[in-house]
């Protein structure tokens, strides 16, 4: 039988049925035309929704850099540094210091620091944690004794969104985190989370007794081709320097800042001098996995 010969018959039927049922059987269809759209359009807001809720569960973890006073790290300038002249210059002087900090969320245990720099210059670099504790306004870094005024680094605040205890930071004040260079850093110590957490010792592809990256190792052959051993600069090759796990201070369910000082020394460059030279220093922080991950890496 063909369509039009069975919608014919349909047709007659359907006007054979008296004007209630009409109206039933319109309803009928409406309603199951209905429910053949609701099912799929629901189940598909439903799996929308439970996958909402599971990324917000899974949402990444946040681990970042800034500088003092929790401001962005735009205001880590590295970019002035005045060795003074060879010969007049005095060795517990020939250093700058800088202040940066890491932040993160409450739910972050432990992190790693890293450190790497191209070597023009001769400068040693290292790492010192701050306690919360070594944070001082004006008036507290003045009733410091000498010692520890020696090893204080101000910050001038570009925004007035700070505090030291109770005390509301005002934008313009100068902060001074004082770090402590005979203490080391302990990540299971209580009393001794603070102190140097990395220097010279702390590399991971120096060539022993140069200040140079070796070129033979993993970090060198994930970079350069090793056909192209004679046309890389041996002084534009970085070297690593990493810390951790280092333990994430306290948060109380909040993001939680941990203070660091960067020292840049060179009291042992004798004849280092203001030259046109120009070094590159990156420093970066990630979290264990990261560091698990790589070192599994071939």
């Amino acid at each position: 039988m063909k369509f039009k010969e069975k919608l014919s018959i349909v047709k007659a039927n359907y006007a054979m049925l008296p004007k209630k049922k009409k109206i039933l059987l319109i309803f009928s269809i409406a309603i199951t035309v209905a429910l053949l759209i609701e099912i799929p359009v629901y189940a598909w807001f439903s799996s929308q929704r439970k996958m909402a809720v599971l990324g917000n569960i899974n949402a990444p973890y946040t681990l970042y850099l800034s500088s003092g006073n929790q401001e962005s790290l735009m205001w880590l300038d590295m970019s002035s540094i005045d060795v003074g002249m060879p010969g007049s210059r005095v060795p517990e002087q020939a250093h700058k210091d800088y202040v940066f900090s890491v932040q993160g969320s409450w739910d972050i245990n432990d992190y790693y620091l890293q450190l790497a720099h191209t070597t023009n210059i001769p400068f040693k670099y290292s790492v010192y944690r701050v306690k919360n504790e070594d944070i001082y306004t004006e008036a507290g870094y003045n009733a410091l004794s000498d010692e520890l005024k020696a090893t204080s680094v101000p910050y001038t605040t570009h925004n007035a969104n700070g505090k030291i205890g109770e005390t509301v930071i005002a934008k313009g004040e100068t902060i001074y985190y004082t770090f402590r260079p005979d203490s080391s850093y302990s990540h299971d110590g209580i009393d001794t989370q603070y102190g140097k957490i990395m220097d010279e010792s702390n590399y991971k592809n120096i060539v022993t007794g140069q200040q140079v990256a070796a070129n033979n190792d993993t970090y060198y052959s994930k970079t350069y081709a090793s056909t192209n051993n004679a046309k890389v600069q041996k002084n534009a090759v970085p070297l690593y320097m990493q810390a951790g796990p280092i333990k994430a201070g306290a948060s109380n369910g909040e993001e939680f800042c941990d203070y660091y000082v960067l020292r840049v020394d060179w009291s042992d460059a004798t004849s280092l001098q203001n030259e046109k030279e120009t070094d590159m220093v990156y420093i970066t922080v990630v979290t264990p996995s990261v560091v698990t991950q790589n070192n599994a890496s071939p």
